[in-house]
């Protein structure tokens, strides 16, 4: 009942948004509607040829028919319109990514399903900005869904204590994230630097404390994940890695580069989240480094904030690319005020829960 009552909350919110804009659509908020309608006719004339057509433009295309495969099979039924490309969106991408929020938040806070919920939706509020731009059209909410898989794997044990098929899904759903949009190959990339460095720390201290198994078990499951994640990418898109080792790749990203340094990206984050939002986080990364597990906390905050300053460094992000931030963003948020309402009173946490989800749509829905 719940997820029922959250999807028709969305939908009939993104149906008014749809209902009441007034503007001219560019490229970036109609070049997956346009792919998504190009997919669903070929799903009519010839659904073969436009699964083999998916595969080809996964294996060899950076813009690819991946974000679009579920939204154009939902247009033979709903149709081509604005609105139900914009439905699909919300139904595929925003809901499972609140769901699955929801969902780790519960795991990693010990919280029940209230309690959690409450936390994430504030994390979601305060993140309107980012999450907001599904309703203009990008589907790199996606990427959420995708990310928090491995995200929860990577974080709820150390890698010594990984099961293999647990190294083998975090490969393989890093590749996955990949493959969705270029962009969110700085995810995959920011995770995988951090699972290396833990590993070398590890292979240190294990030596230093004289228990090399930790070492061999940490260094054996890194393995086996870089393996899958090789083994993934290979098979769905050996064409594109070609391409990324050419040396004129990185030529590609040279138009969207605008220059400026350190002080300019921290005047990007700012003005783009706003004070509250950035401030929510910290204060949720220092709460739950003072009461919880660290190395959770340590894994989220750095995959907030290092997968965009990677594409930082390639090129100045848009809107949709501060979507990077939210699946470790969002958990920063949502876990320590998930725990934070648990240990209230009951009165107080209704009271309290209600102002949470109040304060944050009033300051994002004024920036948004």
């Amino acid at each position: 009942m719940a997820v029922l009552l959250l999807w028709g909350l969305l939908e009939g919110g993104a149906a008014l948004w749809v209902r009441s804009e007034r503007t001219l659509y560019y490229w970036d908020q109609i070049g997956y509607w346009e792919r998504s309608i190009t997919f669903s006719e070929m799903l009519k004339e010839d659904p073969m040829k436009a699964w083999r057509e998916l595969a080809r433009s996964v294996a060899s295309e950076e813009l690819n028919l991946l974000p679009a495969a579920p939204v154009g099979a939902w247009m033979i039924v709903a149709g081509e319109s604005r609105l139900a490309y914009i439905a699909a969106l919300v139904g595929f991408y925003l809901v499972p990514a609140v769901i699955f929020l929801v969902i780790v938040t519960r795991e990693w806070s010990g919280s029940g399903w209230p309690d959690a919920s409450t936390g994430a939706a504030v994390a979601i509020l305060l993140a309107l900005p980012a999450v907001g731009t599904v309703l203009k059209g990008y589907p790199g909410v996606g990427g959420v869904v995708l990310a928090l898989g491995p995200l929860y794997l990577a974080g709820r044990r150390p890698e010594e204590k990984w099961k293999p098929w647990e190294a083998a899904a975090v490969g393989a759903a890093c590749a996955l994230v990949f493959l969705f949009r270029r962009w969110w190959g700085f995810w995959s990339l920011a995770l995988a630097l951090f699972i290396v460095v833990e590993l070398g720390w590890k292979l240190l201290r294990s030596w230093r404390e004289n228990q090399p198994w930790i070492g061999r078990r940490a260094a054996r499951h890194t393995a086996l994940a870089s393996a899958s994640l090789g083994i993934v990418l290979m098979a769905l898109a050996g064409p594109r890695l070609i391409g990324i080792a050419n040396v004129h790749f990185l030529e590609e990203f040279t138009p969207y580069r605008e220059g400026g340094g350190l002080y300019h990206f921290l005047r990007e984050n700012l003005a783009f989240w706003g004070a509250l939002p950035l401030v929510t986080a910290v204060t949720g990364a220092v709460a739950w480094h003072w009461k919880g597990p660290r190395r959770p906390m340590i894994l989220v905050t750095v995959m907030t904030v290092l997968p965009v300053t990677l594409l930082r460094v390639l090129q100045n992000p848009d809107a949709h690319h501060w979507l990077l931030c939210l699946p470790g963003g969002a958990l920063l948020v949502a876990v320590p005020m998930a725990r934070w309402m648990r240990s209230l009173p009951g009165f107080r946490k209704v009271a309290l829960g209600a102002t949470a989800l109040h304060w944050p749509w009033l300051v994002s829905s004024r920036r948004w």
